[in-house]
Order: C-alpha cells, then sequence, then structure tokens
C-alpha cells in the first residue's frame, strides 16, 4: 500500500485522482456488462421503451404521460399477440423507419401522413415501390429482422372501410371532369352504398380493402413481433410516442396530391346511417380485424364471435 504521508501534496492529489477514475472505470463496466445480459429485455417493457431511442437521434424523450393515460387501456397488442389471423401470404409494402422505430405502413391507417413526418424528419423507408424497388419478401425479411422498437397504427374497421371507399373512387375517377351530375350522385348515399355493396360482395381484391391484419403477417403468414399497436385516430400523440418527437404536429394527408381538393367531398360513406345489412357484410369481411385488435363488433354483428380466431 503507498503511504501517501510521504508524498508531496500535488503528488496526494494525483494519486487520489486515479483512485477515483479507476473506480469509477470500473463500475462503468461492471453496469455496462449487467445491462449487455438484460439490457434488450428492459428495452422490451413498454414502461421503458420511451427511453430506447437509437443512438444516432437527437431528439428529446417524451414524458410517460400519453402513456399511462392511455395505452394501460387498451388490449390491441394483447388481442393481436394471442390470436390466429390464418393468412398465408403478406399484403406489406412498406416500413417507416425514424428514431429508432420501425412502424408498419397499413392502408387506409394514415400512411401518407407518416412518411411524410418521416421524410421531413430524416427518417427512411423500405417499400416495395419505386426507387427501391424492394420484393415484399425483403420488406417482411426488414421487419422480422429489425432490433428496434417495432410498431403499427390500426382504426375501426368499419371506419376503415369508409376510407378505402373514398381512395378506391377517387383514384378511379381521378383526371375525369366530373359533370354537376356526377358530383351529385358521387354525394349521394344512396349510390354510395350501392357502389361500397359491390366492392364487398366479394370483398375488393384491391388492397387498400385488405384487412390490417394481413399488413402484419410475414411472407409466410406469421405475426409479426410487434412492441406496441397504437390509434391511427391519434397520430398527433401516437408518433409523438413512437417516434420520440413531442409535440409533433401530423399533417392530415389522404392519397395522392391531385385530387384531394376536388374529390374531398365526395365518396364520403356516413357509416352512422349504413343499413345493418351492409354492416354485417363488414363485420364478415373483417371478422379478423374485430377479433385480433379486439374491436367490439357493431350493433348489428353483435351475434358474431371470435372463437375461430382464438383456438383452444
Amino acid at each position: 500500500m503507498v503511504n501517501t504521508a510521504t508524498l508531496p501534496s500535488a503528488c496526494v492529489f494525483v494519486f487520489r485522482l486515479f483512485v477515483a477514475a479507476w473506480a469509477i472505470l470500473f463500475l462503468l463496466s461492471v453496469a455496462a456488462i449487467r445491462f449487455g445480459t438484460t439490457g434488450r429485455a428492459i428495452l422490451r417493457l413498454k414502461s421503458t421503451c420511451l427511453s430506447c431511442t437509437s443512438a444516432s437521434t437527437t431528439s428529446t424523450v417524451p414524458s410517460l404521460h400519453y402513456f399511462d393515460t392511455s395505452w394501460s387501456e387498451r388490449t390491441h397488442l394483447k388481442k393481436f399477440r394471442s390470436c390466429a389471423p390464418g393468412f398465408h401470404k403478406s399484403a406489406l409494402s412498406t416500413v417507416v423507419i425514424l428514431h429508432g422505430s420501425a412502424v408498419i405502413h397499413t392502408f387506409k391507417n394514415g400512411g401518407t401522413s407518416l412518411l411524410k413526418v418521416a421524410r421531413d424528419h430524416g427518417g427512411t423507408v423500405k417499400t416495395v415501390f419505386p426507387p427501391m424497388n424492394l420484393t415484399r419478401q425483403e420488406v417482411a425479411d426488414f421487419v422480422v429482422n429489425y432490433d428496434g422498437f417495432k410498431a403499427a397504427l390500426i382504426r375501426d374497421p368499419l371506419e376503415r372501410v369508409a376510407s378505402s371507399f373514398h381512395e378506391v373512387m377517387s383514384r378511379q375517377n381521378r383526371g375525369r371532369n366530373l359533370t354537376l351530375q356526377d358530383r351529385l350522385a358521387f354525394a349521394n348515399q344512396t349510390v354510395l352504398v350501392e357502389r361500397l355493396t359491390k366492392m364487398l360482395s366479394p370483398l375488393s381484391s384491391n388492397p387498400h380493402f385488405l384487412p390490417q391484419t394481413q399488413f402484419m403477417v410475414d411472407s409466410s403468414g406469421v405475426k409479426f413481433q410487434l412492441d406496441y399497436i397504437g390509434l391511427a385516430d391519434d397520430l398527433d400523440d401516437e408518433l409523438s410516442f413512437i417516434m420520440r418527437m413531442p409535440e409533433v404536429h401530423v399533417p392530415f394527408l389522404s392519397g395522392p396530391d391531385d385530387y384531394k381538393i376536388s374529390f374531398s367531398e365526395l365518396f364520403r360513406v356516413n357509416t352512422t346511417t349504413l343499413p345493418d345489412d351492409v354492416v354485417r357484410m363488414v363485420c364478415d369481411g373483417y371478422s379478423v380485424d374485430y377479433c385480433c385488435f379486439g374491436f367490439s363488433f357493431p350493433k348489428p354483428c353483435q351475434h358474431m364471435t371470435c372463437s375461430a380466431f382464438f383456438p383452444a
């Protein structure tokens, strides 16, 4: 043992500083070893997931307020993890990555707004669309192998069907010079319900009408191991939470730019006045979403059960 009494005061100071630095380094190394064995499990816990940002981000970590007041009452993720959707292929085409989080782009669940936020803040996109032109297998493999926070946004199936109808009808009529008679017809609920019924029986193969759960499975139909499922109706709060971006403002966007204004008031189905038989068609076509996310069936569908998606 060094006898500090025989050393000059300056030497004693330097010696003590060296010992203190060595002790700090030792404690840090022990902490690093312990974190290395348990860190991933800790980051997977929803109570601490807000601190698991990537090393490259400099954004401020949001408070737990949104998590505490909203997520604690939800059952969407629990239901999804225990259900068996029964798909044999994936509908997933795009994944958005920002601040260490990867978010599934599910059509008609705020995807266009999500893409804009990511691009405006330095995020990246993995997609089958140009110019990237990945395969669906490659996009799904990316999600499976992604070693970070994985999330998805969902919405009530009936409301999503109405939004899908507006999207598909708008795309079908983009570029057309609609007459006054056309515009009156495409704002008439009777006409719109007739068109919607044709798309529901049989269920349209247009990707905007595919069930939400089909976007959350890989190319073999195996569910992604998601860490979080939020509601597309609360985009500001959800993306603030998922992307670690407090006070972020998410613009409302809906599909291609060229029909936003001209068709904004057209092709809008009123879900509160839909005939019962049409509502039941929606329930039949999207029972997997109602059941695997824990949404309540509408009143005309109260007779339906979810037993087929939760085998004993």
